[in-house]
Order: C-alpha cells, then structure tokens, then sequence
C-alpha cells in the first residue's frame, strides 16, 4: 500500500489487490483498486459488464471531438452495445473509475491478432482508446492508475506491445509510463469513402 498527497492536503490511499485468471488459456492479472478521498471511496477496476461504457465513450468522444453534430453521435451510441456485447472481455478490456456508482474515468484496450514478424513475433498487439476523466476528477491521478492496471494485463496477456496517439495532454503522463514516440520509415495512410460514393 502507497499514499500520495493529492490537492491541498488530501491524503489518497491506493489499496492494489491483484489477483490472476485463466481466460483461452492466457494469464491476465486482476486488480481491485480502491483510492479514498477524506471518506469517499472510489473503485478502479476491469469492467465485468458494460453497464456504463456507452456513457463514458459519448462523453470522451464530445470533448475530443466538438464539432461532431447530434446524428453522428446518436448513431455511434446505438452501435455501441451491439460491440460492447460481442467483444467485452474478449479482444476488448475497459478498466473503469467509479465514484459512488458513477463512471468518472476510463482506459480502453483493443487487441489485435496477425501473422507475426520481426516487430511482433507473437502476432499480438494491443491499442489504447479512450483514456478520459471526468473533468473534476482530474490532476488526482486516476488516468495513471488506470494505465496502470491496463498496461499490466497487456503483460500478462503477452502482447507484443501497445500502443496510441497521444493528445499533448495526454503526452506527459505517457512518456512517464514508458511509452516512447513511435519512429518508422513507413508512411501511414488510410483509404476513407463516403455511403453516397458513387461507384
């Protein structure tokens, strides 16, 4: 057990329980995290059930993405629970903060399987989506501590690495968790078309 000042004075407390499941025959580490404010609790754990995740993907993508109008957000809400249901705890892992039965904070871990190479001998990566706090959750430590926990299960999961783009935000505590700039002789690209594309 650690403890760290947060704020003015107040006193956080990380309690990490980890415990290690069998899942398709790969080793994951759980943990059960808790961080006291004062008398508040909150939890940080592996969701188990996708109670909440819709919520708190809507709220990182309307920050992240501002300009998006009112249909596309209706339309990638409904599509959410159809993915939630077929890839949870499958090839897709969110560790979730939660303060009094409400999501504040989140860290999303899809994986990815192809024929290994040199770069990934095991034919597993994994990439980091979504990494959100509430915004009066913030500078409190919790998107790290979710990292945390996250980048632990990628171990255990033996993946070949993970990886993300990083907002300038976001760039500091990454670089603090290890994760280097990514520097390749390759270009990336993408090839993107519209529904009403004649053909």
């Amino acid at each position: 057990m650690t403890s760290m000042g947060i704020g003015s004075g107040i006193l956080a407390v990380f309690a990490i329980v980890p415990t290690v499941i069998v899942r398709n025959k790969k080793k994951q580490a759980e943990y059960d995290l808790s961080i006291f404010y004062g008398v508040r609790k909150m939890k940080l754990f592996r969701a188990q059930n996708a109670a909440g995740l819709t919520d708190i993907r809507m709220a990182y993508l309307l920050e992240d993405f501002p300009e998006m109008g009112a249909d596309p957000a209706e339309r990638i809400r409904a599509r959410l629970p159809r993915y939630y249901a077929e890839h949870l705890n499958v090839d897709f892992f969110a560790y979730i903060a939660e303060d009094n039965g409400k999501l504040v904070g989140s860290a999303f871990l899809v994986l990815s399987e192809m024929p290994p190479n040199s770069n990934f001998p095991n034919g597993r990566i994994g990439t980091v989506l979504n990494v959100y706090v509430a915004p009066e959750y913030r500078r409190q430590g919790i998107a790290s501590k979710l990292m945390e926990m996250l980048i632990a299960d990628a171990k255990a999961m033996e993946l070949d690495y993970i990886e993300l783009k990083a907002s300038s935000d976001g760039y500091p505590l990454y670089k603090k968790l290890g994760f280097k700039d990514s520097v390749s002789s390759f270009r990336p690209m993408k090839l993107t078309w519209s529904k009403n594309e004649e053909t």
